[in-house]
């Protein structure tokens, strides 16, 4: 249970990662 619950946890953090980096990257271009 603990486990599901933190491999579930891993994947809402990691997604919401990607999606800021993808939206920083839009909004703030870098080259």
């Amino acid at each position: 249970m603990s486990e599901d619950y933190f491999f579930f946890q891993a994947i809402l953090i990691s997604s919401g990662i990607v999606l800021i980096f993808l939206g920083w990257r839009i909004f703030e271009p870098d080259s």
